[in-house]
């Protein structure tokens, strides 16, 4: 018996990795059937394990193994089994975690806490808060975390017995929790602790205060703006726009001078957020873009775009030699969001002897919702031939986003550019301005030698959707030792053109095997295979169905699991019945699984 215990502390670490896998996002790491527990699902389940309903197909030998192994007398391993109990999260585990509570190990105390937390039970909620009154700070911290997540009116009495705690994590976790549950109980100790509390603790009451209640804390929040900690006036401006309140923008005024750089960045982000744009406000933010610190500088352009005043352009304008490039790009974004009487200057900007300039009017034409971006087409298309070759990458990208048919020309001319970036742009903007002229290019660049180039190519003539560049799409994606993102794009495009003269192409490149170089640039991920069955449910052809059924019950194909279900859709679209997708599961599959999954995009 005392043998079968030895791999216990190796199981427990096992399930409790794999728990999250399956309760959280992407797909769980298969493992062998030999583990003791046994399947951490059950068998008939499939691997993509849908949160909302995980804790209804947990096998019940993995929750009985984890109740066994808080006995063990290792408490790391128990410590591991509480935790991984939480993971499951059904109700059945609280009355293990609850004894739990009681064990001699705080670390196991500590994770029972946080896992009977994931139960939200009222039962988990009533253990965790009589929790309170741990001897170890370790465990009191985990509870008031505990109660801030389940926000329970029945926790306010203990959290403001925690106020009063000599740690000081215990104390702001406790503060951070009963601003979150809202209760008036708690605002008079809350004040007490802005009178004669520690001072590090100051921001976090101004901000419990400000979700209890407005009215009842406003004064109190006010006075904080004259407080001797930094922190403090900087949280005291960001409450102010949290309460939406405009009654006090002399105080923002105040701190936009602060000596501190981030009182000022607060205080712009709050003047920002309530939109203040007196005279006396403009001119101080005007003043803030040559603030010494860069952050201040960026939180101000962001500002001034949320006002939507053009009386600050030129100012803008002039952060764009700024020596901080994020400031460059919120300046120019603040532009953009301005628009009006700022597409002009940006359009000027194009012209501008300063690189810089020249490089974010270019980007901020194309991020502007101001449909006046019309008129820098000209510019714009002059500015696709600029030595430089960031304003050409940017200038390429806002051709795409204005979608006028009059650059089609000018991003024709930029697809034999020397840079590889800048071809690629301009192959995406040509498909999305989805001019018929831009085909013959396109199809020339197919064979470009920057293999992104090719396949931007291939996906801007599925966004064109002409059959006229069926022939072209076709050789790219039979070109199996060929890069496989352009075969992927030239199948999506197979399937957007919508021709039945695809289809023998297609269904080859779904069941005939390539066995390119594994790590080399034609490794196929099953991406193409997955795309093209993909096509062939939008063309709507039956001649695919009989080909993928076959392929699907070979043995020796072996696809992948993520390919499987593809496919199954596919013939459920085809057949218009119900495909289901078999789970194989095999030493070689799980190779298979996680090559697969290596490499999805």
């Amino acid at each position: 018996m005392e043998q079968k215990w030895d791999l216990v502390p190796f199981i427990v670490l096992l399930v409790a990795m794999l728990l999250p896998a399956t309760a959280g996002h992407g797909h769980p790491v298969p493992y062998p059937d030999f583990v003791l527990p046994g399947p951490l699902l059950f068998e008939e389940e499939p691997l993509e394990a849908d949160p909302e309903d995980i804790v209804t197909r947990i096998n019940p030998k993995t929750v009985d193994f984890l109740m066994e192994a808080l006995k063990e007398k290792d408490p790391a391993v128990r410590s591991r089994a509480a935790w991984a109990l939480g993971q499951i999260g059904a109700p059945e585990v609280v009355v293990p975690l609850k004894k739990a509570l009681k064990d001699p190990a705080s670390q196991v105390r500590g994770s029972a806490v946080s896992s009977l937390a994931k139960t939200g039970t009222e039962e988990a909620i009533a253990a965790i808060i009589d929790a309170a009154g741990d001897d170890d700070v370790q465990v009191k911290r985990e509870v008031t975390r505990a109660l801030y997540k389940l926000k329970s009116e029945r926790a306010v009495s203990s959290l403001i017995e925690c106020f009063d705690d000599p740690d000081l994590l215990v104390r702001k976790y406790a503060i951070q929790a009963s601003g979150a549950i809202g209760s008036k109980q708690a605002l008079e100790p809350l004040k007490k602790i802005l009178s004669s509390g520690a001072p590090s603790l100051k921001p976090e009451v101004i901000f419990a205060l400000a979700r209890i209640g407005k009215e009842e804390s406003i004064r109190e929040i006010v006075a904080c703006f004259s407080d001797p900690n930094p922190l403090t006036r900087a949280r005291a401006c960001e409450v102010l726009g949290y309460l939406k309140t405009t009654r006090y923008h002399d105080y923002l005024l105040k701190c936009l001078k602060d000596k501190h750089y981030f009182v000022r960045r607060a205080a712009a982000h709050t003047i920002g957020e309530l939109k203040l744009n007196s005279e006396e406000v403009i001119r101080e933010l005007v003043f803030r873009l040559e603030d010494e610190d860069s952050s201040v500088r960026i939180q101000t352009c962001r500002s001034l775009a949320e006002i939507k005043t053009e009386i600050v352009l030129s100012s803008l304008a002039g952060r764009f030699t700024d020596n901080d490039k994020f400031v460059r790009r919120a300046a120019a974004q603040a532009l953009g969001d301005i628009g009006g009487g700022a597409i002009n200057l940006l359009i000027s900007n194009l012209s501008s002897e300063n690189v810089l300039a020249r490089r974010e009017a270019g980007w901020a034409l194309g991020y502007t919702s101001d449909t006046g971006n019309r008129r820098g087409l000209p510019s714009l298309a002059v500015s696709l031939r600029d030595k430089d070759v960031m304003v050409r990458r940017n200038v390429g990208w806002t051709l795409g986003r204005i979608k006028d048919v009059v650059s089609v020309e000018a991003l024709l001319g930029s697809l034999s550019d020397t840079d590889v970036e800048v071809r690629r742009n301009s192959a995406w903007a040509l498909g999305e301005i989805r001019g018929k002229m831009a085909i013959s290019g396109l199809i020339k660049h197919l064979s470009d030698e920057g293999r992104v180039v090719r396949a931007e190519s291939a996906r801007s003539l599925g966004k064109i959707a002409d059959p006229s560049a069926l022939g072209a799409l076709l050789g790219a994606l039979g070109r199996v030792s060929d890069h496989h993102t352009l075969r992927r794009e030239a199948a999506w495009a197979l399937g957007e053109i919508g021709s039945p003269e695809a289809v023998p192409a297609l269904i080859r490149a779904i069941t005939e095997k390539t066995i390119p170089s594994m790590f080399g640039p034609t490794f196929d991920t099953s991406g193409v295979r997955r795309q093209a069955g993909f096509a062939l449910g939008k063309i709507g052809s039956k001649e695919a169905v009989e080909p993928l059924e076959k392929y699907l019950s070979d043995e020796k194909q072996r696809p992948p699991l993520i390919l499987r279900k593809a496919l199954a859709e596919v013939l459920t679209i085809l057949t218009g019945k119900e495909h289901t997708y078999e789970r194989r599961y095999t030493e070689e599959h799980y190779f298979l699984e996680a090559i697969s999954a290596r490499g999805q995009d």
